[in-house]
């Protein structure tokens, strides 16, 4: 297929009020070539490409999958707006005179590991809405591309310098990566769909005592009893240690915890370091809170949890609020999220958490409806 062909499935119209700023402060360009590719079909010779329907472009699907996917960032959501996208035409800002070939705009941007590199991202629009006046004038854009995904998708492969793709960079700024474009790629070319493997929580490594910092082993031996030993625990004795908790609180909680070091000669705490909030909401209902103790010294690990327990039911869960950690710059963040650790010590994250003060009405929600219980 050649490239005279593949440019006729894209279209090209001048941006209404286009700006008589010249120079590229607003990003670099890029000459269009969106090379072979032999997988994407041709375009309807059909279709409608009158400039206005072309430039009045909406796709209330995709930004249904966004909106789903900012809320709860899993793997789930993340295929669920790739998959989306992929049969969908999009809008892509460019540049250049009157009968020339149009030069796509790349947004830069920047990695704080390695501030002196410089990044170029593909920007690509679902809907002419997000063309702000003051968005055109950010990037000095001139005219508009309606265009397939895969097009986009394709283009942004075919040069090495691009680091990957934004989605509507000025509202919802969800970045695709090289490796997942090429994923969809792939998935094009082998007429299958893109799959995204949800990443894992980490178990703690049974490191030996010896080889350890104390702080290593503080880390170690706290993040042992919140995701592993003391959800066991919990799992196994269910009513009994909650009653046992309720009852005598910091007391026997201080116990366990020391309880479950390998060296109990470095435990650490002392009982009135940590916090324990029994609630009765029912004969048989109860929900406890445990502030855990030097939370802001284990600052990527559980802070808070919460146990549910209901006899009359037999529901027993185990929630935990803990901060996020950039999967890449590694560094915390202030952003807490709520998650829960099942029987099978399997975690399941359900995105950022409630405002404090509401993270306890969440729980018991969620608790509380059985559609999402079972």
């Amino acid at each position: 297929m050649s490239n005279t062909k593949k440019f006729k499935r894209s279209r090209v119209v001048k941006f209404p009020q286009q700006t008589n700023n010249t120079n590229n402060a607003g990003g670099m360009v890029h000459k269009l070539n969106f090379g072979s590719n032999p997988s994407i079909e041709p375009m309807n010779p059909n279709e409608i490409t009158d400039p206005q329907v072309t430039i009045n472009l909406k796709n209330p699907e995709i930004k249904e999958a966004l909106t789903a996917y900012k809320a709860n960032k899993s793997a789930e959501n993340l295929e669920k707006v790739v998959q989306t996208i992929m049969k969908c035409r999009v809008l892509l800002p460019t540049r250049g005179e009157k009968n020339s070939m149009p030069q796509i705009i790349l947004l830069k941007g920047t990695n704080p590991q390695l501030p002196d590199k410089e990044l170029f991202f593909l920007p690509v629009f679902t809907e002419k809405a997000e063309f702000s006046d003051e968005n055109v004038r950010k990037i000095n854009t001139q005219s508009i591309m309606n265009t397939l995904y895969l097009n986009a998708n394709h283009f942004a492969l075919k040069d090495e310098k691009i680091t990957g793709l934004t989605i509507n960079p000025f509202t919802d700024n969800i970045v695709l990566s090289r490796q997942l474009l090429k994923a969809v790629e792939e998935a094009v070319e082998k007429k299958t769909q893109v799959h995204i493997k949800a990443e894992t929580p980490a178990q703690p490594k049974p490191l030996k005592v010896e080889d350890m910092t104390d702080e290593q082993y503080f880390d170690y031996e706290y993040a042992r009893f919140t995701l592993k030993n003391f959800p066991e625990k919990f799992f196994a004795e269910k009513s009994s240690l909650v009653k046992e908790l309720c009852s005598r609180k910091e007391e026997y909680f201080d116990e366990i915890f020391e309880a479950s070091y390998q060296n109990n000669r470095m435990y650490p705490y002392l009982p009135e370091e940590m916090y324990i909030l029994p609630m009765g909401l029912a004969p048989g209902e109860d929900i406890i809170q445990i502030d855990m103790p030097h939370a802001d010294k284990h600052r990527a690990m559980p802070q808070t949890l919460y146990l549910y327990a209901n006899d009359n039911t037999g529901s027993y869960r185990y929630f935990i609020l803990s901060r996020l950690v950039n999967i890449q710059t590694k560094s915390i963040t202030n952003e807490i999220h709520l998650a829960e650790i099942g029987p099978d010590l399997k975690l399941k994250d359900y995105g950022e958490a409630a405002a404090e003060g509401n993270q306890i009405r969440t729980i018991l929600d969620m608790c509380r409806d059985k559609k999402e219980e079972e």
